[in-house]
């Protein structure tokens, strides 16, 4: 390789898609003593190329919860407790009474 950087482990590591492993291997090889200054800028440009390798992570997919939904308000009619806006689980006390404690 130019300048005479080479190593093994990150040159595999790079061959079978491990980007982020490659691009710690390299790291751990820019940080040898005996690296000049020249070897150590070709080495960091090489990290570059494997950070840019890397695809971008897609992110969560939207959940969709919108049939159990449909499923919680067909078994509340089926149960005769079906409200509009949940009203059947907000039951507060009637004025003038105090609910019970615990």
């Amino acid at each position: 390789m130019t300048e005479g950087v080479s190593d093994r482990i990150a040159e595999k590591l790079e061959e079978v898609g491990l980007w982020r492993r490659a691009m710690a291997r390299w790291l751990v090889v820019m940080l040898l003593p005996e690296m000049t200054e020249a070897q150590r800028e070709w080495v960091r440009k090489r990290r570059l190329y494997c950070n840019l390798q890397i695809l971008p992570s897609l992110g969560p997919e939207k959940l969709d919860i919108s049939d159990v939904a449909r499923a919680a308000n067909e078994t509340q009619t089926r149960m005769g407790i079906a409200r509009p806006n949940g009203v059947s689980f907000r039951q507060y006390p009637e004025e003038g009474k105090r609910a019970k404690k615990m």
